[in-house]
C-alpha cells in the first residue's frame, strides 16, 4: 500500500473537477469497507477535511460501532463485505438509527443495484471507482 499511496494521491491531486465547498469539518464518519486499498484511499480522500473517522470490516463490525458511538454523522457502506453484507447492516442499522445518513459504496453500476441500495435504506449510492469531487459531493448533499 505504502508504494501505491503516493499513486493514489497524485491521482487525486491531478482531479480538475469542482468540489463542494460545504464545509464537512468536525463530522464523524463510520467507514465500512473490507478492502485496505479502499481503505486507504478514503484516508487519503478524506484526511485533509478535517472529519473524524471510524473504520469497520464488515457489516456487524459497522452495528456494533453505530451502537457504541451516538455521535456518527454518517455512513459509507461498502454493499459487499464478509461476516454480514452492507444491505442487511443498513437494515440493521436503520431500525435504530432511522435518520443517519448511510452512502452506499459498491462496484456495481447497474440501476437495478443502485434501486436495491434505496429500498434497504441507503439514502444514497455511489459507484466505485469514485473521483474525490464525486465522493465528497456526496458526503456533503447528507451533512
Amino acid at each position: 500500500i505504502a508504494n501505491n499511496k503516493s499513486s493514489i494521491s497524485n491521482l487525486i491531486a491531478s482531479e480538475s473537477y469542482p468540489i463542494s465547498n460545504k464545509n464537512i469539518s468536525n463530522k464523524k464518519i463510520l467507514i465500512a469497507e473490507d478492502m485496505d486499498d479502499n481503505i486507504e484511499l478514503l484516508k487519503i480522500i478524506l484526511g485533509d477535511k478535517g472529519v473524524s473517522l471510524l473504520f469497520a470490516r464488515h457489516g456487524l463490525d459497522a452495528i456494533n460501532l453505530c451502537k457504541a458511538n451516538d455521535d456518527i454523522d454518517l455512513i459509507l457502506m461498502d454493499i459487499q463485505m464478509p461476516v454480514l453484507n452492507g444491505l442487511e447492516a443498513t437494515s440493521q442499522i436503520k431500525q435504530f438509527k432511522p435518520d443517519i445518513p448511510i452512502i452506499a459504496m459498491t462496484a456495481f453500476a447497474m440501476a437495478e443495484e443502485k434501486a436495491k441500495c434505496l429500498e434497504r435504506g441507503c439514502d444514497d449510492y455511489i459507484s466505485k471507482p469514485f473521483t474525490k469531487s464525486d465522493l465528497i459531493t456526496v458526503i456533503s448533499k447528507h451533512l
